[in-house]
């Protein structure tokens, strides 16, 4: 991740794997933090923490194959011995059967300019994906949005990174401060990598505790 300049966020991983075979053995060298794996837009697997390294392994049914891997920073370690291991992305590559592949794609999400998204194109069930919704407000005050039955990712309110949700938990409801709202139309967006939205999202008065 920081040898395309990007110090937060998701880098995604393209490479052409060829026909039809089985993959025998399957394996992230030195990746952080997390990582999904899809093969022709497929979800084949995820990696995360100590699985992040282990073999695998998979077979490729089609006679053309793409291979996409979303890997996520989801923080710096600032502490102890690790501090001087905390580079992001996949650090040293991808071991297919043995041999490394090369010819890889790298798309950096920094997510630091959502304004750019081209939310005219289609959405793909199970993929990640950005969503956009607009709510109108009469009088900013204090509260919080539900991220209940959503599956992992990022919100944004008028362009603001609220934080990070999952739901494995802790972060279910994230706060929005009253002066981050404005009279008239608001935009949130959200940015989920497990492929589970809604058509819609709540706010609520009620605090996540």
């Amino acid at each position: 991740m920081e040898d395309i300049d990007q110090n937060f966020g998701y880098v995604l991983y393209q490479n052409n794997l060829g026909k039809k075979r089985k993959i025998e053995e399957f394996e992230l060298v030195k990746a952080n933090d997390r990582a999904k794996v899809f093969i022709n837009r497929q979800h084949e697997l995820t990696q995360y923490d100590r699985e992040l390294g282990q073999k695998v392994s998979f077979d490729l049914k089609e006679e053309e194959n793409e291979m996409s891997i979303l890997v996520e920073n989801m923080g710096r370690v600032n502490y102890g011995k690790n501090m001087i291991h905390q580079q992001k992305g996949i650090a040293d590559g991808v071991l297919v059967n043995g041999a490394f592949r090369n010819g890889w794609i790298h798309y950096g999400l920094p997510l630091d300019n959502i304004e750019q998204v081209d939310y005219d194109q289609p959405a793909i069930e199970g993929e990640p994906s950005f969503s956009q919704f607009e709510f109108t407000v009469e009088e900013a005050q204090d509260t919080f949005v539900d991220m209940t039955g959503w599956g992992k990712g990022v919100v944004f309110i008028n362009g603001f990174n609220l934080g990070r949700f999952w739901e494995v938990g802790p972060q279910f409801k994230l706060y929005i401060p009253g002066p981050l709202l404005r009279q008239g139309i608001n935009e949130i967006v959200v940015f989920e990598t497990e492929g589970r939205v809604k058509d819609s999202v709540e706010l609520t008065d009620r605090a996540p505790y």
